[in-house]
């Protein structure tokens, strides 16, 4: 059947996905959500999408993507999102941000949507059939109806579409910019001025997951200024990027990081919430476009770890506190630091105790077990022979030399 038929409105005014929505057609629901051209936002005539139509949560799983780790974090870590900025950079962008600021109002729409056909779809040959059945499908869509709402909707679905337009993005403002690739960008014309879309630009904070190496997290010092390079899918809610992070386990040996965007001005547009618009309403997608200027300020640990992760780091701090604390007090005063920094970056109350807990007892029976065997070894070395004197001297501060010389004098009137 072909796209057309499948997604076309009943003599109800309705989809075939509203409709077995509306009336609790489980198996049916998860039939035609597995369909890959099913348009799940489409809109009944009482404006309601199939996810809006049921309030069941055990109902919504069925709309919800089964798997988004590449789209809301990045695996690719510095090499496909991020440029470093400089001067140069910076004018260039300036000048492409103008020129498609210049030519939106100058040519219609189907125009854009030609030329994006021919560097997006036509020339690269996505291999699924039905994907690029549907890719052309909202491209005709586009054009017919001047809406440029169709092709965020094809960016939000799950296909090679996405990826290949942002690696094309990413190649491009890496090695420089000519009238070629201006006009191979013509999509970031669309969706960063159109009139239609300036109701979802977007101000605020939210959320993207990444997969970084040590090597990258040095790319991301504190107060370097930072450009993206293509489209970047983040989240208003933090649990989305942070279920999606975790999906993705730690068997690589990289650091699962969470990014958080405060997007202040709407200069330009650097934002459009698309949750309303996106096939998958439930990701509270955000989407920001590129050549988007970014000052890290700051990096910090982040709860979007794996829990063996979060273990081992609370498990270090403790033991870290326990060698370098000579007294209750100090140590403390070190727990209570530990407890605050924790829990100001999202780790659980429950978890950070119990794991303070453990280590604090695995330590205590560690060294109980030490001074054991350090008695047995004294005992059995010091039959029959004289051995000096060992005293451990715990971290004193500033009385410590002080301590010291007393110490000397007494010991000198010592005999053993």
């Amino acid at each position: 059947m072909s796209v057309e038929g499948i997604n076309c409105l009943e003599s109800n005014d309705s989809t075939g996905l509203c409709a077995s929505s509306s009336r609790g057609h489980e198996e049916l629901v998860e039939l035609q959500s597995k369909d890959g051209v099913v348009v799940r936002s489409l809109k009944n005539k009482r404006d309601l999408t199939a996810y809006n139509k049921t309030k069941n949560n055990q109902f919504r799983q069925l709309f919800r993507r089964q798997n988004a780790a590449e789209r809301f974090i990045s695996l690719d870590g510095f090499r496909i999102e991020w440029m470093r900025n400089d001067c140069y950079i910076e004018q260039k962008a300036a000048w492409l941000i103008y020129s498609k600021n210049a030519r939106r109002t100058t040519e219609p729409m189907s125009v854009y949507v030609s030329i994006i056909k021919a560097w997006y779809l036509d020339n690269h040959h996505i291999s699924n059939i039905r994907d690029t059945e549907l890719i052309r499908w909202f491209f005709n869509k586009a054009s017919e109806e001047e809406d440029p709402i169709q092709l965020i909707k094809i960016y939000t679905r799950e296909t090679s579409y996405y990826r290949k337009l942002n690696e094309y993005l990413a190649i491009e403002h890496t090695n420089g910019w000519n009238n070629d690739n201006i006009n191979r960008q013509s999509i970031l014309s669309l969706m960063r001025f159109h009139s239609s879309l300036q109701q979802f630009s977007f101000i605020g904070v939210t959320y993207r997951g990444m997969r970084v190496t040590e090597t990258d997290l040095e790319q991301y010092a504190v107060g370097t200024c930072l450009m993206n390079k293509a489209f970047l899918s983040t989240s208003k809610d933090r649990r989305v990027a942070e279920a999606f992070a975790d999906s993705c386990g730690s068997i690589d040996g990289r650091l699962t990081a969470i990014c958080v965007y405060e997007i202040c001005l709407d200069t330009y547009r650097s934002a459009i919430d698309i949750e309303t618009i996106s096939e998958f309403q439930d990701e509270q997608e955000v989407l920001i476009h590129p050549l988007k200027y970014r000052n890290t300020n700051y990096l910090k640990w982040d709860a979007c770890l794996p829990r063996h992760q979060k273990i081992g780091l609370i498990n270090s701090l403790v033991v870290r506190a326990l060698c370098i604390c000579s007294n209750n007090v100090l140590l403390d005063d070190e727990l209570k630091f530990l407890r605050d920094v924790l829990n100001a970056n999202g780790y659980s109350v429950k978890l950070i105790e119990r794991t303070i807990k453990h280590t604090i007892h695995k330590e205590n029976q560690t060294d109980q077990q030490s001074n054991m065997n350090k008695n047995q070894q004294w005992n059995n070395d010091t039959n029959g022979k004289e051995m000096p004197v060992n005293i451990v001297l715990s971290y004193l501060e500033k009385e410590l030399y002080s301590f010291e010389k007393k110490l000397k004098k007494l010991m000198k009137n010592i005999k053993i």
